[in-house]
């Protein structure tokens, strides 16, 4: 027998070698898409802090009975994410029959007056939800923003996103560099002359325009006069462009 048959032999047995496993692979395939013992039974997923578990199936929309092979992954992840405080969301399959949600949560971080209500939104942008009254809490609360539109589950958009940022900045720079008090209001609607609350100290601050390039030494600068101040509440002007030689505090009576 000539190499060439010998080949020709070996090639043959190689492809129907193949073959079968190809069929292997079909038939495990189709057991796993119509086994009964692969049908859902279980659904799992837990409460979170703003979200519940009901919301959770509720988005998702699994019908126990189905194969576990044959939900369709990426549309159920994208209905779990229309939930506004869901910021991700994966799938888990444990076999034979449970599915796993699991999700990660938006966390608020501010609170925006929007026109007669109040916007509840995320470090992001995201809008997560609208009350008619002030939220109790620790949240800032940011007012003149309200040029856009506010809609739940959509970031904020235009000039009212671009404020909003600049809000976020001026706090987490405050909070990076561990500034001793809480701005619990910030007024933007002035943006040159952009003014701050420090309902501990009872002190207005009125800020100046928000530039992100000054920021930390102008907190830096504040902090050193409500230390100075103590106990005196009333009103500090830092929106000079001099500002570390020209701020000014009126005592309030």
């Amino acid at each position: 027998m000539t190499r060439s048959n010998e080949n020709k032999k070996g090639n043959v047995k190689v492809k129907i070698a193949l073959f079968i496993l190809l069929l292997l692979i079909i038939a495990v395939a189709s057991g796993c898409l119509f086994a009964p013992v692969f049908d859902i039974t279980d659904i799992i997923t837990k409460d979170g802090v703003n979200v519940t578990s009901n919301e959770i199936f509720n988005a998702a929309n699994i019908q126990k009975g189905t194969n576990i092979f044959r939900i369709n992954d990426s549309k159920i992840i994208k209905q779990i994410k229309s939930l506004p405080y869901v910021r991700t969301a994966k799938i888990g399959r444990s076999l034979p029959s449970t599915i796993i949600l699991k999700y990660e949560e938006r966390e608020p971080y501010a609170i925006v007056k929007y026109l007669e209500s109040f916007a509840i939104v995320d470090k992001y942008s995201y809008v997560l939800e609208m009350k008619k009254e002030n939220p109790s809490g620790d949240l800032p609360i940011i007012y003149g923003l309200d040029s856009g539109e506010c809609v739940v589950g959509k970031k904020l958009e235009g000039t009212t996103n671009l404020k909003y940022e600049n809000c976020i900045y001026l706090l987490e720079t405050a909070n990076n560099m561990n500034f001793e008090y809480k701005f619990t209001e910030i007024n933007y609607e002035d943006a040159l002359n952009v003014k701050l609350y420090i309902k501990e100290k009872d002190v207005d601050v009125i800020y100046g325009e928000v530039n992100i390039d000054n920021i930390e030494e102008k907190l830096s600068h504040l902090s050193s006069i409500l230390k100075e101040l103590g106990d005196k509440k009333g009103k500090i002007d830092i929106s000079n462009e001099d500002y570390l030689a020209k701020s000014v505090f009126t005592e309030r009576k």
